[in-house]
């Protein structure tokens, strides 16, 4: 194991910072040969150029993809890079419609995501909860119909494309190596974090009801 790599999609929503958080790992690139900063500006670009047009394809023109963002870590999980390194987009969605005209920015797609083997990389203790999913959202009205279902249509030729590079090696940058998607695992103790672990993302499967995100609710 040789460096993890934390990218952070920023997006905006009628002024409302949404987050969606992707980890990597590689076999082969280490932070820590040469400048940091560099190499996990290179990882960061990587991410951003393979995955922003189908990223964008999911969204309406009421969300603005603002950057992205990139942690380098060793192979410790020891942060490489104390300040982060972005990479500037500030494009809207591409998706036909709006998701705003009563449900605001808490509705969701649900990509659930199958993980591998859960390996230790700090502290002691097996995660209970080797599994991960991303919510992509907020989507639009027209895609969700009167049953709570997610349109088919819109499944199969935009969420199932985005998760399809999401799961995937993403290619070679610098000439050195690929990134391979994991999610990050971590045990604790009377609330006290014991030990941190990955899994490799080996799979997906697209929910067919709509998810809710509470945090994105309108204020009260």
């Amino acid at each position: 194991m040789a460096g993890f790599g934390k990218f952070t999609f920023v997006g905006e929503f009628f002024s409302q910072k949404i987050i969606n958080v992707l980890w990597y790992r590689s076999a082969n690139w280490l932070p820590l040969e040469g400048n940091p900063f560099a190499e996990t500006q290179a990882a960061l670009d990587t991410v951003v150029v393979n995955l922003k047009t189908l990223w964008l394809n999911c969204f309406t023109a009421d969300y603005t993809l603002l950057r992205g963002e990139g942690v380098g870590y060793d192979d410790a999980l020891n942060i490489v890079t104390p300040s982060p390194v972005f990479h500037s987009v500030g494009e809207t969605g591409t998706r036909g419609g709006t998701s705003s005209a009563t449900s605001g920015a808490v509705i969701t797609a649900t990509i659930q995501l199958q993980c591998g083997a859960a390996h230790q990389i700090t502290g002691v203790g097996a995660t209970l909860r080797n599994r991960g999913y991303l919510a992509i959202g907020p989507i639009g009205e027209q895609d969700v119909d009167n049953y709570g279902h997610i349109d088919s249509a819109f499944s199969v030729n935009n969420l199932e494309a985005l998760a399809d590079a999401l799961t995937g090696q993403l290619p070679d940058f610098l000439e050195a190596t690929s990134l391979i998607p994991i999610r990050m695992h971590k045990t604790t103790l009377l609330h006290i974090v014991t030990g941190r672990s990955y899994s490799d993302v080996l799979g997906y499967r697209v929910a067919r009801r709509f998810g809710k995100r509470w945090s994105r609710m309108a204020e009260e």
